[in-house]
């Protein structure tokens, strides 16, 4: 006779689900906090340089924060699929998923980074003034190309999220917090020897915060003891094209979502600029706050998403309900 068949391992309650939402999305709330103190860092500092300065750092960053929203979508789209990848012991797939999120946000940056590079007439045309669309241009010139790293950020972000280890991401965002500030002091105002370059400093500040971001995660991801053997970046140049499609199909609903949503804000400040600058400046640090309110939902959004798709994964229906 056959041995009957195991029974089926009872479905964790809701109180358990709760503690396991609570104990991944809490890092990521805290990640996306010290991500947001980057922007009120960078508004109250332009702040203390001039209202000019300010008004130009509000906008730039708010168009820089669109196009980040918008390509961060194939990073969102990771995040998912490699939570599934990993409940399925599918290793194979959760590397070339991620890869192919890599490439999608190399390739969206450099798309987007023309019409940062030419914001000035763009800002012009839409009504903004001319030394308004001047300020922000040199701001969005330097800041643009930080677009790079800041999205190869959120494909690892996402990537390690996935995978639960959301601690050094947290570990990770407050450290460029406090790096920004104290790049920040050096370049905006000038210190320690260096050109006093206001809103162009900030500029800096962003692009430095983003690589150095992206290299402790980069290294983390390929170093660290249970994810060495990923293998996430060897042969990272070969293309896998079903994997491609897979996160692009996933990836760009999502994009233009976050461009839908995001897009608002760019809009209101626009408007701002329309009726001046002391207002834009203002309406800038009104924003901040509410958009810090936000990252709670962020981040339990992003936990129910990786415990979702591991529940999926691992063929666990009730726990996927």
């Amino acid at each position: 006779m056959s041995a009957p068949p195991a029974p089926a391992r009872p479905s964790e309650g809701y109180g358990t689900h709760a503690r396991k939402v609570l104990g991944l999305g809490l890092p990521l709330i805290g990640s996306h906090l010290a991500q947001m103190a980057l922007q009120v860092t960078d508004a109250i500092m332009l702040g203390w340089y001039s209202v000019e300065a300010l008004a130009a750092g509000v906008l730039g960053s708010t168009i820089f924060f669109t196009f980040l929203m918008m390509g961060s979508g194939f990073a969102w789209a990771v995040m998912p699929m490699v939570a599934h990848a990993a409940a399925a012991g599918d290793e194979t797939a959760l590397r070339r998923t991620t890869r192919m999120g890599l490439w999608l946000s190399l390739a969206f940056a450099a798309l987007v980074l023309p019409g940062m590079w030419f914001s000035g007439p763009i800002l012009r045309a839409l009504g903004q003034e001319a030394a308004l669309a001047a300020l922000t241009q040199d701001y969005l010139r330097i800041a643009g190309f930080g677009l790079i790293p800041a999205l190869l950020v959120m494909v690892l972000k996402s990537h390690l999220a996935a995978l639960e280890r959301t601690r050094m991401v947290l570990a990770v965002t407050v450290a460029a917090a406090v790096v920004n500030v104290g790049v920040n002091w050096v370049f905006i105002f000038g210190n320690l020897g260096a050109p006093e370059l206001g809103v162009r400093g900030a500029a800096i500040a962003s692009v430095a915060v983003a690589m150095v971001s992206l290299g402790a995660l980069a290294l983390h991801a390929a170093l660290a003891p249970g994810l060495r053997q990923h293998a996430l970046f060897v042969r990272l140049w070969r293309p896998d094209v079903v994997a491609l499609r897979q996160v692009f199909r996933l990836g760009w609903p999502i994009g233009l979502t976050n461009l839908a949503e995001s897009g608002l804000f760019t809009a209101s400040s626009l408007l701002m600029g329309w009726i001046g600058t002391l207002e834009l400046a203002a309406h800038g640090i009104a924003l901040q706050i509410m958009s810090v309110l936000f990252m709670v939902q962020m981040g339990l959004s992003n936990a129910a998403t990786v415990r979702a798709g591991r529940a999926l994964g691992a063929g666990d229906g009730p726990g996927l309900r």
